[in-house]
């Protein structure tokens, strides 16, 4: 029978993309997790993974087996959270999905305050792509959702929350390291890459609707890797990178960071919050209630 802890390792790696960066979430060998994902495959009966000198990627057959796990994993998380509320006294919960860095945003601070003077409080947090948020969301697994602008549904309540710059990213020997400020004409015949996941999709159409009608159009390229690996791809190329500010945590040498500037202002991307409007929640409406005092001065 498939094990819960077997279906964590096979996503850790899937998520990362490498069985290395996964084995290191649990504190264990790279060749220990691999031999429990493999065992898994044998279970299957197919291979989970294209394993390569550069890391691994889910094969064609994995993917809905693996959304599958997600959704398990996801729900056996959810019980042992009520599970633990129940035991306690059924203390007050939240459940709030997130899509990209949350954790380096000021919305961010303001959660982490919000549970350090709440600590009765189970704090359910999800990390998912925003149309599972959303599905989610209509589900009622969650009290709400932060998604980047233009990906929810009229049919929920809605609050703006912050907006960050927009970067390109690119080597420090490529062309476009001279002009200090860049605006989306200079970008038009540049290869461009977003990536499939976060806010991605969202960036994608912004690019094409920003060049659109160019004589020299940009050919874009969507990756199903992680910022981290990405930049580190950019910085041995030609390609130019296009994410918020939030997603460059982590520094890699070899690269330039320059601002995108639209209508005499940086070009932004926005993200919301969306909730049910009949949500009752009271810890959620205390939380949305703070939200609303600080979202003016909101800025990231």
């Amino acid at each position: 029978m498939i094990e819960l802890r077997q279906l964590l390792y096979a996503l850790a790696a899937a998520d990362q993309c490498s069985f290395a960066r996964a084995a290191s979430q649990f504190r264990m060998k790279q060749s220990t997790l691999s031999r429990k994902v493999m065992r898994l495959e044998d279970e299957l009966g197919f291979a989970l993974f294209d394993r390569t000198t550069r890391g691994a990627r889910p094969t064609a057959k994995a993917r809905p087996f693996l959304e599958d796990a997600r959704r398990l994993v996801d729900q056996a998380t959810r019980l042992e959270l009520r599970a633990r509320a129940l035991q306690s006294g059924c203390r007050a919960h939240m459940a709030l999905g997130y899509s990209g860095a949350l954790f380096r945003s000021r919305i961010g601070d303001l959660l982490q305050a919000f549970l350090s003077d709440h600590p009765d409080i189970v704090f359910d947090g999800v990390e998912r792509e925003p149309e599972e948020l959303l599905e989610s969301l209509a589900r009622r697994d969650v009290d709400a959702v932060i998604v980047p602008e233009g990906c929810g549904d009229a049919k929920f309540a809605s609050m703006p929350l912050w907006k960050e710059s927009l970067r390109a990213c690119f080597g420090t020997g490529h062309r476009l390291s001279a002009l200090p400020v860049l605006r989306w004409a200079d970008l038009a015949s540049e290869h461009l890459v977003v990536t499939r996941a976060g806010a991605g999709p969202v960036l994608l159409d912004l690019v094409r609707k920003q060049c659109a009608g160019s004589p020299d159009p940009p050919h874009i390229t969507i990756q199903d890797a992680s910022n981290e690996t990405i930049c580190r791809v950019i910085a041995l190329g030609s390609m130019v990178f296009i994410e918020g500010t939030s997603a460059f945590g982590k520094c890699v040498s070899g690269l330039t960071l320059r601002t995108i500037e639209a209508d005499g202002a940086d070009a932004s991307l926005g993200y919301v919050l969306y909730w049910h409007r009949d949500n009752d929640n009271p810890v959620f409406r205390r939380f949305r209630a703070m939200l609303a005092n600080e979202t003016p001065a909101i800025t990231a």
